[in-house]
């Protein structure tokens, strides 16, 4: 009897085996994907990847192998379901989608085009293993590949953006940005570049290509606000193009190299070009004075038009201006802020004050530290106030004339040699003067919007990056009570570990020397 027992308990359990695993495959070959666009679903029924009436469904197992995909001549507007296509790897979108957030599931993806997206975010710091990205027309106003280490090559055409972030990408050596309107291009973090065309850039007002040792091409033409351009750290340059830059006054392209361009070097109608600084005169001449129009010659140094007082800039304000100290002279002041021991090599700008009488001037020069000193006239033997990074004033008289003495300091702690401090000083720098007035209102809104924690949700780290330096992050839960706490921050870009956290949701309190701003992270 046990036997006949342990026969039909043995059958039962077959039974119930084989019934599990047609019911799990089932369950597996039927899960769908909702596909709200019926032109998103005629595009793939058109590729065999759906059939029958268009129900807004498409079965999964269908779409998560493909490697490549586009939308073909159809006219999406919703790109919903594109989430479940996790293989990849090619992705083209041509179409008025308003909300593009589905790609940043898509993580094996290698190659990005866009064009025609009225979506005005992005969020590509998910996508780790992209190599090109092509972005045309579209209506996103801030582009971050920070998180992107395998790209190779960019190209930015038709934008309108508030800035374009890069860092970490060591392979990005080809870059085509036409038509974009990016304030800055800081090319700091990308050793490997060796192609650079940017033209066509109304509102681009830094340049900065200096640690790309490997740079062989260069194009820049049509920047409205370039005021110059430091190449003498471009050893490998073999073609330089710069034309049609209207504010642009110097290039220093002393690099030691100046032959191995041969006569690849077209700078013409930069109408308030005024110094080329150049390894050899006679040299450039001969090769390259028959490329050059409204110019008036070359030079072994290029000095500051704004060395003196006498001479100083006018600058507008809240809107940055750029440039450089390089073969700036001394100063026979001596601003008490100014590091002992040193000699200043500063130029120097002035300024209207605003009715409010109010006005913060910064100044950002990494790694160098950047100084800043007030008068009220050039006589004046001593500033009003003198400064590094900010410096925040009171009290002008409205509408008078201020000048502004800047200079860079090395940011070391030992200064015995004089002769490194003073090549140390020579660098480019950012320099904005604002009423105070408005930047308490529009500043920290503006900071608040971009200030950038991501990814979200997370797992194992969540990275916060912000216009200016982070000071404090702090993680509290749904009750209010703080989980974690990182202080005495002095950078803007941290970095948190998340795996003292259980999953659920919490509020990250971050704090900057401007502003403090909550948002929500999810933890998985």
């Amino acid at each position: 009897m046990r036997t006949f027992n342990n026969f039909k308990l043995y059958f039962m359990k077959r039974k119930l085996l084989v019934l599990l695993t047609f019911f799990t495959s089932v369950t597996a070959f039927a899960q769908t994907t909702f596909v709200p666009d019926d032109a998103f679903e005629s595009r793939l029924q058109q590729l065999g990847l759906d059939s029958g009436p268009l129900d807004n469904l498409v079965l999964t197992g269908n779409i998560n192998t493909l490697l490549d995909f586009d939308f073909g001549n159809f006219i999406v507007t919703d790109i919903t379901g594109l989430q479940d296509f996790v293989a990849l790897k090619d992705l083209r979108i041509d179409d008025p989608v308003a909300d593009i957030s589905a790609i940043e599931n898509l993580t094996a993806l290698e190659e990005l085009t866009i064009r025609d997206v009225t979506d005005t975010t992005i969020d590509l710091s998910a996508l780790v293993n992209l190599t090109y990205v092509n972005i045309k027309d579209a209506a996103f106003t801030n582009i971050d590949l920070s998180n992107s280490p395998n790209l190779a090559s960019l190209n930015l055409e038709n934008l309108t953006l508030e800035s374009l972030t890069l860092g970490n990408n060591p392979l990005l050596d080809d870059v085509y940005i036409n038509f974009v309107n990016v304030p800055e291009l800081d090319f700091s973090n990308c050793p490997a570049l060796r192609s650079l065309l940017a033209n066509n850039n109304n509102d681009l007002y830094l340049l900065d290509v200096t640690q790309c040792p490997l740079l062989e091409n260069i194009e820049f033409d049509d920047n409205l606000q370039l005021t110059y351009i430091d190449l003498s750290a471009n050893t490998a340059l073999v073609d330089v193009r710069a034309e049609d830059n209207p504010l642009l006054e110097t290039i220093f392209i002393k690099n030691g190299t100046n032959t191995n361009i041969g006569q690849s070097f077209r700078v013409r109608d930069n109408v308030s070009l005024t110094c080329v600084e150049v390894d050899d005169v006679a040299w450039s001449n001969t090769f390259w004075g028959f490329n050059t129009n409204n110019f008036p010659g070359f030079s072994t140094t290029c000095s500051p038009s704004n060395d003196d007082c006498a001479q100083a800039v006018s600058i507008t304000l809240a809107q940055p201006a750029a440039s450089t100290t390089q073969n700036a002279t001394n100063s026979t002041g001596v601003p008490g802020c100014q590091e002992g021991g040193i000699t200043i090599l500063d130029i120097w700008y002035e300024f209207q004050a605003p009715t409010s009488g109010s006005v913060t001037m910064t100044i950002n020069a990494p790694p160098l530290v950047g100084k800043i000193a007030l008068y009220a006239n050039c006589a004046d033997a001593s500033p009003i106030a003198c400064q590094e990074n900010e410096l925040a004033v009171t009290g002008l008289t409205p509408n008078a004339t201020y000048y502004l003495q800047v200079w860079l300091e090395a940011n070391t702690g030992g200064r015995g040699n004089d002769d490194v401090i003073l090549e140390n000083q020579n660098g480019g720098f950012i320099l904005e003067v604002q009423d105070t007035t408005t930047l308490s209102v529009n500043d920290i809104d503006a900071t608040t919007d971009e200030i950038r924690m991501f990814p979200n949700p997370a797992q194992h780290q969540l990275h916060v990056q912000a216009p200016t330096n982070v000071e404090q992050i702090s993680i509290y839960d749904l009750s209010g009570k703080r989980i974690l706490s990182r202080e005495n921050l002095r950078s803007n870009f941290e970095t948190v570990s998340l795996t003292a956290l259980s999953s659920g949701m919490y509020m990250v309190q971050i704090k900057t020397a401007r502003t403090t701003t909550l948002k929500k992270l999810i933890v998985q």
